[in-house]
């Protein structure tokens, strides 16, 4: 487990909130944004439990690039962009990504740095963060002239906090931004031990590094939100950030000519293994398949109605979810496993969950997906039935006898 896991400290950005579920006391652009909140509402001065937590938000970005307001031009670089020189330039470090104070120049982070989500529970009630959702709220391009590499301390890396594995992947290019786990070269978690839900009991900490990706070299304003619930009331914290895959460096060729150098290639920044679109193993997604998350809030709820043991909601929102079922043996068949006497098909709730599922070291990782809803209504083996994530906290059996409930429940009943 890595050193930060646990007590993590405060980071950077304050803005620890008590009750209330407003986004934050700031913005994550200005060095000074701050997700708070402990459910909705006001304070209940008769709630049973403590439901203080704090959510903090910060960031490395070892290169950076500085964006001078007013069309002002970089000084002493001339026109274009990052046409400066020296062994330091484009090495800027600086721990408020996005920071800017008066008429100061922007810094903006560039693609690859760590963002930091610091999370404490801080009251008597245990803090579960649920889902990481991503927005993109504006791209905007970046006038030649107005900006340049921040320098930086190039020569000295041991002077230099160190750029880490992140524990999620947010891919701004995509639509909608995808927020997944990271993974490593071989297609695996680079953290294993990571995954959401997470959950935090009273006075425990944990920080959880982010990795935000574009290719795009204008300015991307984006927005990084949290989904947590503490002692059963529910907020969501967010922040406001700034990134760009422009560097303000130049890569040049044999020929003469140049090209902007890869964001990668000028910084220590992480770079994905497997961008969305490719595939750890040939053939497929390979068995972990990226877990994603934020896109399907479905399965956040439906975690926490198992939690609560909750057959209807529960089915109310697998309706609303696509199912992982993986296959097995010969004939690629659905692989099935035995509760109390009944015969229950495997369907997991992600393609991670189902990638867990044991298998020979010979027989490639196959699944099928199906939308629940669809699975349900079409079935048509007479005796056998469903279980959901088998073996897990958020297991639900649902025998063949119960699919007339399922389907009850799909046209509006209560089940």
């Amino acid at each position: 487990m890595r050193p930060h896991r646990e007590a993590a400290g405060g980071g950077d950005r304050d803005g620890a909130g008590d009750d209330g579920d407003a986004p934050g006391d700031g913005d994550g652009r200005d060095g000074e944004g701050a997700g708070a909140g402990a459910g909705e509402g006001g304070p209940d001065r008769s709630a049973p439990e403590d439901t203080r937590y704090s959510a903090k938000a910060s960031g490395l970005a070892h290169a950076q690039l500085l964006r001078y307001p007013d069309g002002s031009p970089v000084p002493g670089d001339g026109p274009g962009i990052g046409t400066g020189n020296g062994p330091d330039v484009g090495h800027g470090i600086g721990r408020d990504v996005g920071h800017r104070v008066g008429h100061e120049p922007e810094r903006i982070p560039v693609t690859g740095h760590n963002v930091y989500v610091d999370l404490a529970a801080s009251g008597t009630a245990e803090l579960v963060m649920e889902g990481l959702r991503a927005e993109v709220l504006a791209r905007r391009p970046l006038e030649p002239g107005t900006v340049g590499p921040a320098p930086g301390p190039a020569s000295a890396p041991d002077r230099c906090e160190p750029v880490v594995t992140p524990d999620v992947e947010v891919f701004l290019d995509e639509d909608p931004p995808l927020v997944r786990r990271a993974l490593d070269g071989d297609g695996a978690p680079a953290w294993p031990e990571f995954g959401l839900p997470l959950r935090l009991g009273p006075g425990r900490e944990t920080r959880v590094v982010l990795a935000p990706h574009t290719g795009d070299r204008g300015l991307v304003d984006w927005r990084l939100i949290a989904d947590v619930t503490c002692g059963g009331r529910r907020s969501s914290p967010q922040w406001d950030f700034q990134v760009t895959a422009e560097t303000g460096r130049r890569s040049f060729r044999t020929d003469g000519g140049e090209e902007p150098a890869p964001a990668h290639d000028a910084t220590a920044h992480w770079k994905p293994a497997w961008p969305p679109g490719s595939s750890p193993r040939p053939g497929g997604d390979g068995p972990y398949g990226g877990e994603t998350y934020g896109r399907d809030p479905h399965e956040a709820r439906y975690l926490r109605s198992r939690r609560e043991g909750d057959f209807v909601r529960s089915v109310r929102e697998l309706l609303g979810m696509r199912v992982w079922l993986p296959l097995g043996g010969h004939g690629r068949d659905f692989t099935v496993a035995h509760r109390d006497g009944e015969r229950l098909v495997r369907a997991y709730t992600s393609a991670d969950r189902a990638g867990r599922l044991p298998r020979p070291p010979d027989e490639p990782a196959t699944v099928q997906v199906r939308r629940f809803a669809d699975l349900v209504r079409l079935w048509r083996h007479p005796e056998i039935g469903l279980v959901i994530n088998p073996d897990g906290e958020s297991e639900l059996r649902i025998p063949r006898s119960l699919f007339h409930r399922v389907i009850r429940i799909q046209d509006g009943g209560t089940g």
